[in-house]
């Protein structure tokens, strides 16, 4: 009688010993942690004065969008209170990053309006951007609609923030 009960705990113990082998041989190592997401510092010396560009009373900012866009040119047309900036594109989008950026409620951009201790006054405003062909040394023209004059008035600082970080 313990032969007829060791004979079927032998074949029991084989039995689990080759499913676990068998179930170990089947795991999937864990995948290795995802490095962070690299940081860009702004550019420092000599390639940092077209980051913040003064027009006007106010300087503006365009720090946040740098590693995509650099400001060319700006001008403000007091009649309208809208301020136009080109922009010109410093790396290449691929096709949804480009189609991202004009389709974005708001415009990728996000202009924030700071007095001269940079408390923030206004938080956003309407922008409206041209086409983005995804091409670097492409341009683009950003409209700003600036609030107010009493708000204005106060301005002295504007930081243009990004809505995404898609494709910056």
């Amino acid at each position: 009688m313990i032969r007829f009960a060791f004979g079927p705990l032998c074949v029991a113990l084989v039995l689990v010993a080759w499913l676990h082998s068998a179930a170990r041989a089947q795991e999937v190592p864990p995948a290795p942690p995802l490095p962070p997401e690299a940081e860009v510092s702004p550019p420092a010396g000599d390639e940092a004065p077209n980051l913040v560009m003064e027009l006007g009373d106010q300087r503006w900012d365009f720090i946040d969008v740098f590693t995509a866009y650099r400001p060319v040119k700006g001008a403000h047309n007091p009649a309208t209170n809208m301020t136009v900036w080109t922009l010109e594109l410093v790396k290449p989008l691929v096709t949804g990053e480009a189609l991202l950026h004009e389709s974005i409620d708001g415009s990728p951009f996000r202009p924030v309006f700071l007095d001269e201790e940079k408390i923030v006054l206004q938080s956003d405003a309407a922008v409206q951007i041209t086409p983005v062909a995804g091409q670097p040394g492409d341009r683009l023209r950003m409209t700003v609609e600036l609030p107010p004059a009493e708000i204005m008035k106060d301005v002295r600082h504007i930081r243009i923030e990004r809505r995404t970080r898609v494709g910056f």
